[in-house]
């Protein structure tokens, strides 16, 4: 059966390395660097090859919690109903929940795998022994009948539009997911209530008989908006060489009376020629932010690989959606230049 090897460049010789494993095992491993092949399109090969496999490894590091692309992998496994055995590299099962809280519904209760001193050649008969447990044997096909239906598959062709496996861009989708997203904002924080009957904008109330259509109790309590929101960001030097690193501070202040949930909003540094479309992550600065607090902080990224010519370091706010982070909103830019 298929395997899924999800993983950010960054981490290409440990998937390598575990599908060259899988292989010894009887098993087909599917990864971007050895399985990809020229002239399809890659994101039609990510999806054809999540559709196609039995279950998925997913290589969790600290520079895959900052990937948008392995996120929506995670999310389009968890939609087709794929099962997901995480191997952790660098990183405890703890941190990770603490940086990607929404991944325990992807997850479910799977059991991290941590990679030891005696890499990844050490951790594979419990990875093969966990896809046993799971029905996922070697040599088989996966049979159409038992697959879920494919309906999904369409929405992640779109949502992953624009993706790369380059570490250097930072996807932030365009007219469509605005759309999207602003439609889940509503439903979240106006509770699904549609209004009917209100013309001048406002919110018309729920008939007391209307039926309750909610699926889950746990759905995000309403956090700050932006515009609730202040930041400040200090960038030195703001020009630079490529091989030098930026010291970058900053500041943000909560002065709404709700209380800011790592869960539920993502706070990160990027860099980029223009960062309401392509950009890095420098890092990714989420924390609980209570109301009416301020909190600081200071990072030293090396800026190694990016573009030359003209950039901007920016700090987002995003609100952590079904799974995944969207179209952040710019608290605050500074330009800088990057020389040879």
């Amino acid at each position: 059966m298929s395997v899924f090897i999800s993983h950010v460049e960054e981490d290409q010789k440990t998937a390598e390395e575990i599908g060259r494993e899988l292989q010894a095992y009887g098993y087909e491993a599917w990864s971007y660097e050895t399985s990809s092949l020229p002239g399809p399109t890659y994101l039609s090969q990510v999806v054809d090859a999540i559709e196609q496999a039995s279950a998925m490894i997913l290589v969790i590091s600290p520079q895959a919690l900052g990937s948008h692309q392995v996120a929506r992998e995670v999310e389009m496994a968890h939609e087709l109903d794929r099962p997901i055995m995480p191997v952790l590299k660098d990183i405890t099962h703890e941190k990770f929940l603490q940086r990607r809280p929404e991944w325990r519904l992807a997850l479910g209760a799977s059991t991290s795998i941590a990679l030891s001193s005696g890499g990844v050649s050490a951790i594979m008969p419990r990875v093969v022994g966990g896809l046993e447990a799971l029905g996922v044997a070697p040599g088989e096909a996966v049979a159409a009948s038992d697959s879920p239906s494919t309906e999904p598959a369409a929405g992640f062709r779109k949502a992953l539009a624009g993706a790369t496996r380059r570490p250097w861009n930072f996807v932030i989708a365009g007219g469509f997911v605005v759309v999207v997203a602003s439609v889940v904002a509503v439903l979240l924080f106006t509770g699904g209530d549609s209004g009917e009957g209100a013309t001048d904008g406002t919110q018309a109330p729920a008939s007391v008989d209307a039926p309750d259509n909610s699926t889950s109790s746990s759905a995000p309590a309403a956090v700050a908006s932006t515009a609730q929101v202040q930041a400040t960001l200090d960038v030195e030097p703001t020009t630079v060489s490529g091989t030098d690193p930026i010291a970058i501070s900053y500041s943000i202040t909560n002065s709404s009376e709700s209380d800011i949930e790592a869960a539920t909003t993502e706070f990160a540094v990027l860099l980029g020629q223009d960062v309401t479309t392509t950009a890095v992550l420098l890092d990714d600065i989420s924390q609980d932010i209570p109301a009416g607090s301020t909190v600081e902080g200071s990072l030293t990224p090396d800026v190694a690989g990016a573009e030359l010519g003209p950039q901007t370091v920016a700090l987002t706010m995003a609100r952590r959606i079904a799974g995944g982070t969207e179209v952040p909103d710019v608290l605050a830019e500074v330009p800088i230049t990057i020389n040879p």
